[in-house]
C-alpha cells in the first residue's frame, strides 16, 4: 500500500532552540513557550515543547542566534530571526512533552503584534 506525502517540501531533521509564543488576533503575542525543533522544512516545521499548541493557532517562533539564548537570534541586518505559522497537529510524546506541526504562514497583521516585534527588534 502506498501512502501519499502531504507535505510539499521534504523535511530535514535538525535540533534547534527556538522560542514559540502564540499571536493573538488583536494584540501582542503572549507568553514564551521554550521548544526545540524537530524537523524543518521551506514550508514548515515540527517543534517539541511542554505546552500542547492547540490546532489553528498561530505563533511567532524565533530563532537562537547570538548569544546563545533562544529568541536572541540577530540576523545580517541586526534584527532577530523568526517565522510565522499555524498549528496544524499537536500530539502527546511522553514525559510531559507535545510535539506540535506547524505550517508557515504569511505575517499577520496587527497594531499590537507589529509594536511588539519592534520592542524586539525582531524583523
Amino acid at each position: 500500500m502506498r501512502v501519499k506525502e502531504l507535505r510539499d517540501k521534504d523535511r530535514r531533521l535538525g535540533s534547534f532552540p527556538v522560542v514559540v509564543h502564540e499571536i493573538d488576533p488583536n494584540g501582542p503575542p503572549g507568553a514564551a513557550v521554550n521548544a526545540e525543533t524537530i524537523d524543518l522544512s521551506p514550508t514548515g516545521l515540527s517543534v517539541r515543547c511542554r505546552r500542547m499548541i492547540h490546532v489553528g493557532r498561530q505563533v511567532v517562533v524565533l530563532f537562537e542566534g547570538g548569544g546563545g539564548r533562544p529568541g536572541a537570534g540577530v540576523g545580517s541586518r541586526g534584527h532577530a530571526t523568526c517565522v510565522f505559522a499555524q498549528s496544524v497537529y499537536a500530539r502527546y510524546l511522553d514525559a510531559g512533552m507535545h510535539q506540535v506541526g506547524l505550517k508557515i504562514v504569511p505575517r499577520p497583521m496587527n497594531a499590537g503584534l507589529e509594536r511588539w516585534l519592534r520592542e524586539r527588534k525582531v524583523a
